[in-house]
């Protein structure tokens, strides 16, 4: 039997590779997310406030793609100036949180780090 895999390219480069769906050359994901796309193609000429579907930021890949979102509707004038202004706001300050967990848990895993703490230590 022949899977056929889906054929998005994501946003880091990379062929998505999950299976795809029926005769869609797509994945589940991407099918859902090019019917997204193609709706608010179709409703971009209409004056109709639209909800912004942003995805879960748990990474760099998923807040580059939220702030695509942010600014495509923006662009699109579909997002009020002041309410992007807080969404960028929040995508920044998911950046930034990001990196700092990233340095502490670097800091953690480190065991030269640990065992030069603990010997510092005073009893």
């Amino acid at each position: 039997m022949h899977l056929r895999l889906c054929r998005q390219i994501k946003t880091n480069g990379l062929i998505c590779r999950s299976p795809a769906m029926g005769e869609s050359a797509y994945c589940y994901f991407h099918n859902r997310h090019l019917q997204r796309q193609a709706g608010l193609r179709r409703s971009a000429g209409r004056a109709v406030a639209q909800q912004l579907e942003l995805c879960a930021l748990k990474d760099g890949e998923s807040v580059q793609r939220a702030l695509s979102a942010v600014v495509n509707a923006l662009a699109a004038d579909r997002l009020e100036t002041r309410r992007a202004t807080a969404l960028l706001y929040g995508l920044q300050l998911v950046c930034g949180n990001s990196r700092n967990a990233r340095i502490r848990g670097l800091a953690e895993s480190n065991p030269r780090r640990h065992t030069l703490e603990k010997a510092s230590r005073p009893e």
